[in-house]
């Protein structure tokens, strides 16, 4: 059986955080944001977009724990701190709440999600991209606890099943079907029903590991085998890297903005404000930076030589364009020939719109970032 089946329970009450977004739009909001993303960078990947997709209106699914539910209405001050419930048991008793000792909800949305996914239609690497993006669209929690008792997938399950006051498991799961089913109805809206699969209507199993957040094939001997895995985690990424952004927009919108973008279908605006308002100026910045030290060493032949060789290094770029190819240029050279001012020349002679600088050391680092955003 699919969610396509009108489930009766109430969901508009769950919220997904405290701008007051209902968990269902904000899900399939955070999906719709998430493909778009894809194939705005132009990954042209079916597959690949639907991952991103599910992974999307699946991201926060755990959301609907009740102690989430109550975090958020105390946060919005729709609820006292010092809320009683009706049957007496208070969510600090007999010690203090808290989520060092309770399922995140990333890690229940993982749970959750494995067992809607059971037998759907998804192959195997785009089941493991959505886990991938779902677990780790936050990090890995870290508990103080010696004794953590979350070392086990199990865990996440037992300890919230304990937590529960009212419901049952089974209730919460009915009322992640429900939620779902409101995401099938916005889907239609805009036209991707299709890429939801049929979610299976009971909880079965327990995944037996967490999701890797890389994984290698440690016995590889041959390069090609190391590249099966590099292009692994390079999908995994992506699908992650899209669910992280789209939820940074959505979250970001008021409740207003979101209601308007999803009854006018216009969600698709959402993600061309943020292109092409926040288009970057890193051009412009580097300009100014090359001007400085022209204006400070005029004509010196330091600064020729590392002009010739961040056109060089931009030359190899354009002829790998021209035959078609992938192009690495590697810049060597010692300590202080100003390799850092070479390459932000060459991101201005390739067009550059972002640099993403990787260092092996956070001192390195560091320095990098002041010599960088120093006057």
């Amino acid at each position: 059986m699919s969610t396509r089946q009108k489930l009766p329970i109430e969901t508009g009450n769950l919220l997904a955080n405290t701008r007051s977004q209902a968990l269902s739009k904000h899900l399939f909001a955070v999906g719709f944001v998430a493909r778009q993303l894809l194939e705005t960078l132009h990954i042209d990947n079916p597959k690949l977009q639907q991952a991103a997709f599910l992974a999307g209106i699946l991201h926060d699914i755990g959301k609907i724990d009740p102690e989430f539910q109550n975090w958020v209405n105390k946060k919005m001050g729709k609820i006292p701190e010092s809320f009683i419930p009706e049957d007496g048991v208070h969510i600090d008793a007999p010690a203090k709440f808290s989520f060092e000792k309770h399922p995140r909800h990333h890690e229940l949305s993982w749970v959750l999600a494995e067992n809607l996914l059971a037998g759907c239609s998804l192959n195997a690497t785009q089941r493991v991209q959505i886990a991938h993006g779902i677990y780790w669209h936050h990090t890995k929690p870290f508990r103080k606890e010696k004794d953590d008792k979350f070392t086990e997938p199990r865990a996440i399950y037992e300890i919230f099943k304990k937590s529960l006051i009212k419901d049952k498991f089974d209730d919460i799961y009915k009322k992640t079907l429900a939620v779902l089913e409101d995401i099938v109805n916005l889907a239609e809206k805009f036209e991707m029903q299709n890429s939801i699969p049929d979610f299976s209507k009971s909880f079965s199993s327990i995944p037996d590991s967490f999701p890797a957040y890389k994984k290698y094939n440690k016995w590889a001997n041959e390069l090609k085998e190391f590249q099966a895995s590099v292009r692994e985690n390079a999908l995994n990424n992506l699908v992650r890297a899209a669910v992280i952004s789209a939820d940074r927009l959505v979250s970001g919108c008021s409740l207003d903005d979101l209601e308007e973008y999803l009854a006018e279908g216009t969600l698709v605006e959402l993600l061309d404000k943020e292109i092409y308002q926040n288009k970057s100026t890193l051009q412009t910045n580097i300009k100014q930076c090359l001007q400085g030290f022209e204006a400070s060493y005029p004509n010196s032949e330091r600064n020729t030589a590392q002009s010739q060789a961040a056109k060089s290094l931009a030359d190899l770029k354009k002829i790998a364009v021209i035959n078609e190819t992938a192009s690495i240029g590697v810049l060597q050279g010692p300590a202080g020939c100003g390799k850092t001012k070479i390459a932000l020349e060459w991101a201005l002679n390739t067009d550059a719109e972002k640099i993403i600088w990787v260092c092996p050391r956070v001192q390195v680092c560091l320095g990098l970032l002041h010599d960088l955003t120093a006057d």
